[in-house]
């Protein structure tokens, strides 16, 4: 989650969708331990500070929301055959070999291009969400 002003908005709201979807070992990396506290509360398995030295076991799946100098760092997260999911963030680079070297891969997105190429799609999310946020089942 970036120190931007509204910065980490998407990674707090897949956090909670992992969650409610059952999703079990969710961690999240973070820049701060008020931020910490705050994805504690909303029931992250482990969190680890972007400037830890260990970032635990090797996951199946990252969401990388930060991106620049955290990209290789998100990348040596994953287990061999995970995948990392790139989206609104700030750029970076990861030496392509590693790719193949441990069977990784890499997906990216921005939610503005979604929202213009699957417009219908996007405003039933959007409508789901806000009922999730109305009923008090999402922060």
């Amino acid at each position: 989650m970036g120190d931007r002003p509204g910065a980490g908005f998407s990674a707090r709201l897949i956090l909670q969708l992992a969650k409610r979807q059952g999703f079990e070992g969710v961690v999240a990396a973070v820049s701060s331990q008020a931020k910490a506290e705050f994805l504690r509360g909303l029931g992250v398995d482990e969190i680890v500070t972007y400037d830890s030295e260990d970032w635990g076991e090797p996951v199946d799946v990252v969401l990388d929301g930060v991106g620049g100098e955290l990209l290789p760092r998100a990348l040596s997260a994953l287990a061999p055959g995970g995948r990392l999911v790139f989206f609104n963030s700030g750029g970076g680079t990861v030496p392509a070999f590693d790719l193949p070297a441990g069977s990784k891969t890499i997906t990216g997105l921005t939610m503005a291009r979604f929202a213009n190429t699957h417009r219908e799609l996007y405003d039933q999310h959007g409508e789901e969400l806000w009922k999730l946020t109305l009923s008090g089942r999402r922060r």
